[in-house]
């Protein structure tokens, strides 16, 4: 453990909903802000997790984003931990899962210098934006796979063509 500054890339979370929030939770919506490394839930206070990011930035960005959001219905706390790393458990130590090391995972946004991820980070919002998308498919075919759960509206621009190729 080491003393808290303004370079740290651990996090401490706290106040989500312990019965919906898991390691994996955590990892996909703080890796839109940097790489996430791994992802502790503490064992004595489920509703906190220590989150370590590759570089302090992305933990900079997450607290400024993230902090006092809504998360499953609860407003989460996100502030900077004392901690400078968080540990896995060590060899035989149970976890039960509430210990995640994402070090190798594929799903990092970041790991190429000057990536054009560092461009698309903003905060949360009610509003899925979907970029790239080949051969833009029929509207039912978006609203069956988008609609049924949450509110579509389509926005193209003219010259885009649409319906099934």
């Amino acid at each position: 453990m080491g003393q808290s500054n303004s370079a740290n890339s651990v996090m401490l979370v706290s106040k989500f909903d312990e019965e919906l929030v898991t390691p994996d939770v955590l990892f996909i919506l703080f890796g839109v802000y940097g790489d996430v490394m791994r992802v502790k839930i503490l064992f004595n206070k489920k509703d906190t997790a220590l989150v370590q990011m590759s570089e302090p930035r992305g933990a900079q960005l997450a607290i400024l984003h993230l902090d006092r959001v809504k998360l499953f219905g609860k407003q989460i706390r996100v502030t900077a931990s004392r901690h400078t790393d968080v540990q896995m458990p060590k060899e035989g130590q149970p976890d039960s899962g509430l210990t995640r090391d994402f070090t190798n995972s594929p799903l990092h946004r970041f790991k190429k210098p000057g990536s054009k991820n560092f461009q698309n980070i903003f905060p949360p919002a009610d509003t899925l934006h979907l970029s790239n998308i080949p051969l833009v498919p029929s509207y039912p075919a978006l609203y069956f796979q988008f609609g049924l759960s949450f509110n579509v509206s389509l926005n193209m621009p003219l010259n885009m063509p649409t319906g099934r190729m």
